[in-house]
């Protein structure tokens, strides 16, 4: 899947930077998917 490449690309690349990289790709992942997950809904309700 192309989001598990961007996902596995931001972790590596920002894991020689911070220990708590996968912490934050993972956060940032759940937000936009949350958001996404929001408009589509919403989109479908009305």
């Amino acid at each position: 899947m192309v989001l598990e490449d961007t996902t596995a690309m931001l972790g590596s690349s920002m894991a020689e930077e911070s220990p708590y990289a996968p912490a934050v790709s993972g956060l940032v992942g759940s937000l936009i998917g949350g958001f996404i997950a929001g408009v589509v809904s919403l989109l479908v309700a009305r």
